[in-house]
């Protein structure tokens, strides 16, 4: 990296660190803020919905530490089941059940992350970050009991299938720190959410639970207390086909890498399940409860989604995200020089020019800096080449003139860079003596 480069790092930082401190005042690094700080003034449908998403994401790079952003996902995943609550309110529906995606995705990431705090940090930092969850489980339960009985029941299989697969997904990571007794204790102890218009709310709900600067849990809701009419027969149904975990090799990938996604469900059926797989990018290979994922070339956020379905017809969805890094460019090195006759060869470093005899052969190396797969593309204004690949052979053409030879270097992505070497080639042969 030359030195203007730096230069324009250092300036981009210094313009990101100011924009913190203007857009993201009073910021928490330990990631759970006071009820007060939860955004839901801008709604995803508003044109200016992306200074939310922006300041998350400036957030997110300015906070340190595996159980801060464990605490910073939790703490979106309550904002995003507000700005849920708040769009029913609306009666904006169809926007409300899209952005149940986006808390799936900071509910998962949490649930991650709580589980890296276990091996990283200790059980006993989990142990806080999972009551925390708990709590906050609870709470997205009671809000969304109190959206069923609000809205109209032909939107009511996104919210019950939203729900379960979180608290599936924090059944998981309970399992993962404390073994498979606790998940099923954990996950027998959750009452399914039942699609009834039935419900009455006895109090509202839209406390959030909060912590203070040591990670502990200090508020959680009013519960809401149920009064149901009457019980049908299909109210666990959904409850009895869950999606446990889905599972990547690897959450970022060079284009063209291959990852393994792997889909765990817990179902009455065992085993006669289908599973539907689609992505918003890249390749799909395979079928099952596994499938191999191929990137594209194009960097970007790529979503990946399962549909399960089982022999009664009740479908589980759940998706997650895996980011293609950019790949930079191949860099040559330099361009090494190896002349047949070395009498007839002259370099002349000033002026960047290399004087040759005419007719004669000169062996030119094309060094790239990394091991990479590339391709390698050789032309000149005038003379003959030999051989292909990273190394070829160049005679100058007869007379007194200027020549270029050029290589194109490529990777499988696309990116290419060229450089040239020019050549005055001389009839003189006594003047090279």
């Amino acid at each position: 990296m030359n030195r203007k480069s730096v230069l324009i790092s250092i300036g981009l930082l210094i313009i990101v660190a100011v924009s913190v401190v203007a857009i993201v005042p009073g910021l928490a690094v330990a990631g759970v803020s006071p009820s007060n700080d939860y955004n839901i003034d801008r709604l995803p449908d508003s044109q200016i919905y992306f200074i939310t998403s922006f300041k998350r994401t400036v957030t997110g790079l300015f906070t340190f530490g595996t159980q801060n952003e464990a605490r910073l996902a939790l703490k979106y995943a309550n904002e995003d089941m507000l700005i849920i609550n708040k769009l029913c309110d609306e009666d904006k529906y169809q926007i409300a059940e899209e952005h149940c995606q986006e808390f799936l995705e900071h509910f998962r990431e949490a649930t991650r992350l709580t589980v890296k705090t276990r091996f990283k940090d200790g059980e006993r930092d989990a142990a806080v970050l999972i009551e925390a969850m708990k709590q906050s489980n609870i709470w997205q339960r009671d809000m969304l009991t109190e959206i069923l009985e609000q809205t109209p029941a032909t939107i009511h299989e996104r919210f019950l299938e939203t729900m379960n697969n979180s608290s599936s997904r924090l059944g998981s990571a309970i399992g993962t720190i404390y073994g498979a007794d606790k998940e099923r204790q954990f996950l027998q102890s959750v009452e399914p959410l039942p699609e009834l218009t039935g419900y009455q709310a006895s109090q509202d709900i839209t406390e959030i639970p909060v912590g203070n600067n040591d990670g502990q849990v200090l508020l959680v809701s009013p519960t809401v207390e149920p009064v149901i009419e009457s019980t049908p027969e299909s109210v666990s149904s959904v409850q009895s086909l869950t999606i446990s975990s889905l599972e990547t090799d690897d959450d970022q990938v060079s284009p063209g890498d291959e990852c393994r996604i792997e889909c765990n469900t817990v179902s009455a059926d065992g085993d006669n399940l289908s599973y539907e797989w689609s992505a918003s990018g890249g390749e799909i290979n395979g079928e099952g409860e596994s499938i191999t994922w191929i990137a594209p070339k194009e960097a970007d956020k790529y979503k990946i989604t399962v549909t399960v379905t089982n022999p009664q017809g009740d479908k589980v969805s759940d998706s997650l995200s895996i980011k293609v890094k950019a790949v930079d460019p191949p860099e040559i090195e330099e361009v090494v020089l190896t002349p047949n006759n070395p009498q007839y060869f002259i370099v002349q470093p000033f002026s960047k020019k290399y004087v040759i005899l005419n007719h004669q052969s000169c062996e030119l190396e094309c060094v790239v800096q990394g091991q990479d797969d590339y391709s390698y593309e050789w032309y000149a204004s005038n003379g003959e080449i030999s051989g292909s690949g990273s190394t070829i052979t160049w005679t100058a053409p007869g007379g007194k003139q200027i020549v270029t030879v050029a290589v194109k270097v490529s990777d499988v992505n696309g990116n290419t860079v060229e450089q040239d070497v020019v050549f005055d080639v001389r009839t003189c042969q006594p003047c090279f003596l």
